[in-house]
């Protein structure tokens, strides 16, 4: 087919199906858009130019669509599904249903309705749930899960490993437990408690209510009842029963053996009727009254309360009363008198020999003592002793009740208090005091001497040292401690915390932080601080006196690319003997500044700079050749690049200061 020919013809009126450019004239396409048109002129909804294409309706592609670059869609995407990782779309809001094959969020995502996850679902961080949270399968946690509120479980829960609860447990319903139950403290049943099968209890019962067995129970240590204690049944005990107190029948007591009976019997009714036997007393005990027609002599021992004998009462053996003896007339003891219990003389007793008195002797009145009196065994004195001359006590003093005394109390020894010891008045010790257990002041404790403890001290109160105070060994205090006056420390202090001075902090010698030192208000430095780190201020320095940066010298004799090291100094002075390359600066702080200092040797020094020093009008100062003049190359760092060095400076070069 042969070429067109389309010379002097109207496109409009004979080529409509062709599409043209809306431009006049012959025009091509250009890098501007321009609208394609039919041969009749109607525009289409397709815009070209060199290096874009643009349509104003709709994009349909029926197959498979690949974007090189980026697509950026100002209005609403639809679509049926995701093709990729999707790891580049960015700014998505979907207001209907979402399906995905995986979905990453990396920021909050709200979803308002319905979320339905076929699949496993990973939570790296917290989930939080404001509303309820429905599982429809299993859930595994398997690390720790914490409910802030109440967990309300429906079904069956089941715990593999341990149940620890820290508070309450309450349990509507019944309990079972297929295995052991271990309780390691208190059990406490307020209601009734029914237990079917046997029960091994190692420690203490306390039972705060009835206790019913319906079956048979088995003690096999000791049982003690605190309370009463009823038998509805018959008792059958199979070995010794022992009443340490009162028992009391209320009814007959039948015994088909022998009753042995190691104290008092007491019979309330009126006669002791022993039928058909006879009465075998190895004593009597009472008054006698009842006790008629004896006239044998009696050859064993006889207890009576009274005694009245109308002729000579003659006592071949030892008379023992256990009862007050009354002698109206003197009595006459040519031998030994021994009194085991009791002996109440209202009169004078005067005793020529020795007395020995076994157990305890009660004098209600005065006794006086002319002599020594010692005193093998113990002495207890009801009323109130008095010594009116010295007391040497040899042996151990024990006071169970309260102590006084009037005046100085001297001890050359030891002294153990087992209980409390209350002083009113002041204590003066003059010698050491050794407590071997605790020792409580509650009030106020002066003590003018050295303290030395050995073990814990707690001080329940306020301790006020007016003196020195040294600790031997680590003192520690759980609470805030309170210095009035200065606190010298020898050694070395450290504190876990954070020290706070609320006032003045002087240190005479140097002061090493290793960490951060952080001064809420001012800091003032009379003397001299150096500080061999970095200095970071957020806020503004104030100088009320002149400041000044050192000048490091720096030889580059040699070296053909010169790095300064701007950690160093923020003043440099060198000499240029060569031609040099000024390179990108090392250990560069954003915002710093100085002046380099290049003197000129010889006369053949020369000058280049990296990209990074910048200088008015990206003119490229040339430096003066001159033997000796001084050039000043003054200098701010804008920017520093990831490596530290210096990315961005600006930089003025001022020559001819004159030789150096």
């Amino acid at each position: 087919m042969s070429d067109f020919d389309l010379t002097g013809k109207r496109i409009a009126d004979t080529y409509k199906g062709l599409l043209k450019l809306a431009v006049s004239g012959n025009g091509a396409v250009s890098s501007s858009l321009t609208q394609v048109e039919g041969g009749d002129g109607t525009n289409t909804a397709l815009l070209v130019a060199t290096d874009s294409i643009r349509i104003g309706g709709a994009f349909a592609v029926s197959s498979n669509a690949s974007v090189g670059g980026s697509l950026k869609v100002n209005g609403d995407v639809c679509a049926s599904s995701y093709f990729g990782s999707g790891r580049h779309l960015t700014s998505i809001v979907a207001t209907g249903d979402t399906s995905v094959s995986s979905l990453i969020v990396a920021n909050t995502a709200t979803i308002g309705g319905t979320l339905s996850v076929g699949g496993a679902v990973n939570l790296l961080s917290t989930a939080t749930v404001s509303g309820a949270a429905g599982f429809l399968g299993t859930v595994r946690v398997s690390g720790n899960t914490t409910l802030g509120g109440t967990l309300d479980i429906a079904g069956n829960t089941s715990v593999g490993g341990t149940l620890i609860t820290t508070g309450a447990a309450t349990f509507d319903d019944d309990v079972s437990v297929s295995g052991n139950v271990n309780i390691g403290g208190t059990a406490t049943v307020a209601g009734a408690a029914s237990i079917g099968g046997a029960v091994s209890i190692g420690g203490a019962v306390n039972l705060l209510s009835t206790a019913t067995v319906s079956g048979a129970a088995g003690f096999l240590g000791s049982v003690r009842v605190s309370g009463a204690t009823s038998l509805e049944g018959a008792t059958v005990l199979g070995s010794t029963v022992t009443v340490a107190g009162a028992g009391h029948f209320k009814d007959d007591v039948s015994v088909s053996g022998n009753v042995n009976i190691g104290g008092t019997v007491t019979i309330a009714g009126g006669n002791l009727q022993a039928t058909n036997a006879k009465v075998c007393a190895s004593a009597f005990f009472g008054d006698g009254s009842n006790l008629t027609g004896i006239t044998a002599p009696v050859e064993g021992n006889v207890s009576v309360t009274n005694l009245l004998v109308g002729g000579t009462a003659t006592v071949s053996g030892d008379a023992t009363f256990k009862t007050n003896v009354s002698v109206s007339g003197n009595l006459v003891v040519g031998g030994t008198t021994t009194i085991v219990g009791a002996a109440s003389i209202g009169g004078a007793v005067s005793i020529g020999g020795a007395v020995n008195l076994l157990s305890t002797a009660t004098v209600s009145g005065a006794a006086g003592f002319l002599g020594t009196v010692r005193v093998s065994g113990n002495t207890t004195v009801g009323g109130t002793l008095d010594v009116a001359g010295n007391t040497s006590i040899g042996g151990t003093f024990m006071s169970t009740g309260a102590a006084t005394f009037d005046d100085d109390v001297s001890v050359s020894g030891n002294i153990v208090i087992g209980g409390t010891a209350t002083v009113a008045g002041d204590i003066n010790l003059s010698g050491n005091i050794y407590i071997g257990g605790t020792a409580t002041v509650v009030g106020a404790a002066s003590i003018g001497g050295a303290v030395s403890i050995g073990g814990a001290v707690n001080l329940l109160s306020t301790a006020t040292v007016s003196g020195a105070a040294g600790f031997l060994g680590t003192v520690r205090v759980s609470g805030n401690t309170t210095v009035g006056g200065t606190l010298d420390v020898a050694g070395n202090t450290s504190i876990g915390g954070t020290f706070l001075a609320t006032g003045a902090a002087t240190f005479d010698d140097d002061a090493s932080v290793s960490g951060n030192l952080h001064v809420g208000g001012t800091a003032t430095i009379g003397g001299a601080a150096q500080i061999t780190g970095n200095v970071s201020l957020g806020g503004q320095l104030f100088l009320a006196k002149s400041g000044a940066a050192a000048i490091s010298a720096t030889a580059i004799n040699g070296i053909t690319s010169v790095s300064l090291n701007f950690s160093n100094a923020q003043n440099f002075l060198t000499t240029v003997t060569a031609a040099h390359t000024l390179a990108r600066p090392t250990n560069a702080t954003k915002g710093q500044t100085g002046s380099i200092f290049l003197v000129q040797s010889g006369g053949s020094g020369t000058l280049a700079y990296n990209t990074c020093w910048k200088f008015i009008g990206a003119s490229v100062p040339t430096l003066d050749v001159s033997n000796g003049a001084v050039g000043r190359l003054d200098y701010i760092v804008v920017s520093v690049s990831s490596d530290n060095t210096g990315e961005n400076i600006h930089a003025i070069l001022t020559n001819a200061y004159g030789n150096s």
